[in-house]
Parts: structure tokens; sequence; C-alpha cells
């Protein structure tokens, strides 16, 4: 009895790293379809952007909605930089709104805003690889 005890103390170390591993994989996996389900969309936001207020508008609803599909399937470990991403476009778009085009420069260019997406993307890209978006 006190062997089988001692196997079973000893392997679920393992096995509860195996299994918070195929969560978080599978969270990854989560993420990856939503930005293939948004590839299209935010390539083409992407694209068409100029300096017109228009085509602004146009890539922010685009990266709204993709931070907002992104954060249902964000693990812990990722959700609070997807979670401001998003807070970081919705700004945006409220800065686009009032034709604040200073306020725009600056919440696109803020330090905070850039780590939270690089975050994102280092967290996203050796999974996500084969999508256009990641792909270097």
């Amino acid at each position: 009895m006190r062997i089988q005890k001692l196997i079973v103390l000893t392997a679920l170390p393992l096995f509860s790293a195996t299994l918070l591993t195929a969560c978080s994989s599978t969270s990854v996996e989560a993420m990856c379809e939503v930005a293939k389900d948004h590839e299209e969309d935010l390539m083409a936001a992407t694209d068409t952007t100029d300096s017109s207020l228009e085509s602004r508008v146009e890539l922010a609803d685009a990266m709204v909605a993709y931070y907002g599909d992104l954060e249902g399937a964000a693990p812990g470990d990722i959700k609070d930089a997807v979670s401001a991403s998003k807070a970081t476009w919705e700004q945006i778009q409220e800065h686009l709104a009032a034709e604040d085009r200073e306020a725009v420069r600056d919440a696109i260019n803020s330090e905070e805003s850039m780590q939270n997406q690089q975050a994102v993307y280092d967290y996203m890209k050796p999974s996500c690889g084969d999508i256009a978006m990641f792909d270097e």
C-alpha cells in the first residue's frame, strides 16, 4: 500500500504539469483560431489604412473586435495583456470619434500599449506561425 501511495504522490506533479501544459496549449490553439477568424479583416484594414479618418476608424474597429474575441480565448497568464490591448484600441476609437489625432498617436505609441501588444504577439507566435500576421 505504501508503495502505491508513493507512486501516486510521485506521479501527481508530473500529471499536473502535463494537464496544465495541455490546457495552455489548447488555449493558445483557441487564440490561433480567433486570429485565423480575424485574419482577413485585420489584413484588409491594415492594407488600406492611410491618413484618412475613415481608414483609421476601420482599423480600430477591426482591432477591438479581434482583441475582444481574443480576450475570451486567452488563458490567465496572457489575459491581462490582451485585455489591456483591447482597452487601448477602445480608447483609440474614442479619440478617433473626437478627431483627436494627437491622442490617437499617443495611445498607439505608448510604451505600455506596445509592450502589451508585443506580449500577445510573442505568446501566440510559436503556435500561430502559419497565420499571415505572424509570418515574419
